[in-house]
């Protein structure tokens, strides 16, 4: 990862931040083709026409892909104590920054709450914490496609590569 010598900043992401993030994409990807299916067995359980023993195995992957989300942003955060992130490119104004900076700790913020409300939702046959799970999923969804038109934007009318900071294996 190169850095700004004076001030020791970095100007891409650590080599396991690129990995991570691409990483939690793949597993969103599958949590939307998987959750489907774990909501339809909610309504099931909570409608007692099965139980809850936790052997559907749709139900332990989508489990199992929200706790590797987790886990993977608790590392992300401390990679990003650790290695610090590239300040924002000179083409990005005072309102890009404030506007990616609430994207990116709403998308944090999201990713922490959707697993802990999925898990408990399931586990408890809780509807409020469904529908709150839910709710959650869809603004995620809104943050994601607020993300790619912030990179489609610097990409295509800044011209400022930010792609390369996320995709480029540097040292």
């Amino acid at each position: 990862m190169s850095a700004n010598k004076s001030l020791n900043i970095p100007t891409h992401y650590n080599k396991f931040h690129i990995l991570i993030h691409w990483l939690v994409v793949v597993i969103i990807l599958f949590q939307m083709i998987t959750g489907d299916k774990i909501a339809l067995e909610f309504l099931a359980i909570r409608n007692e026409a099965i139980t809850n023993n936790g052997n559907t195995s749709n139900s332990q992957i989508h489990i199992l892909g929200g706790v590797f989300i987790f886990l993977l942003m608790a590392v992300r955060i401390f990679l990003k104590i650790k290695f610090g992130i590239p300040i924002p490119t000179k083409k990005t104004n005072a309102l890009l920054k404030f506007l990616s900076t609430f994207v990116h700790l709403g998308i944090y913020f999201i990713l922490f709450a959707i697993p802990i409300t999925g898990l408990l939702a399931f586990s408890t046959v809780n509807v409020d914490l469904a529908i709150v799970h839910k709710i959650l999923v869809n603004i995620l969804y809104l943050f994601i496609m607020i993300h790619l038109i912030g990179v489609a934007y610097h990409q295509i009318f800044l011209g400022d590569n930010i792609m390369q900071r996320i995709t480029s294996w540097k040292s």
